[in-house]
């Protein structure tokens, strides 16, 4: 039961990191074409 627990955190901090890695991809080509598409 605890190995259960363990295994959901561990996918929620995956799926948390896949957000954030993708908000930042997404935020930092914003801020290019923002830059050099005027």
């Amino acid at each position: 039961m605890f190995n259960l627990i363990i295994a959901e955190v561990e996918l929620i901090l995956t799926v948390i990191a896949i957000v954030v890695t993708i908000a930042a991809i997404v935020a930092w080509i914003a801020i290019f074409l923002e830059r050099y598409m005027g």
